[in-house]
């Protein structure tokens, strides 16, 4: 797989799935032994159906979420994505009512392909930032 079809399901994954919220589309980028390494998540079923429960809490906690790719680093198989998350939290959010506030935080992400799709995923996200932003306390 190239660098530029790499690309071109990073970008998939953050425009298309997370920020225009289409499920539809893990099914086309998400290999079907997918597995999401992101701390503070239970272990998911595999593949895209373990990722469809998440995508669709972080988008009725933030309805307007969207993701800005800042950086991509690609090394072999691996795909390394520095992105800025935006969005309002209008819904519940990771069991929590929402607060009305916006919210701008930076996320490391880091793709593993196989077969022309995404197989494992780990992600670092500034928690601080995030609590404080939405008032929350620790």
């Amino acid at each position: 797989m190239t660098r530029t079809q790499k690309s071109q399901v990073i970008h998939r994954y953050f425009d298309e799935v997370w920020t225009a919220g289409r499920l539809d589309v893990l099914g086309q980028i998400i290999h079907p032994s997918y597995v999401n390494h992101a701390p503070g998540l239970p272990d998911m079923p595999p593949g895209p159906e373990g990722l469809k429960p998440i995508v669709a809490a972080m988008r009725c906690g933030l309805p307007d979420l969207r993701y800005e790719i800042l950086h991509e680093i690609h090394e072999g198989d691996l795909v390394c994505v520095r992105t800025m998350v935006r969005g309002t939290n209008l819904g519940e959010l990771f069991g929590r009512p929402p607060s009305g506030r916006a919210i701008e935080v930076e996320q490391m992400q880091i793709e593993r392909f196989q077969e022309g799709l995404i197989v494992e995923h780990w992600r670092r996200t500034d928690e601080g930032k995030l609590a404080q932003q939405l008032g929350w306390t620790l």
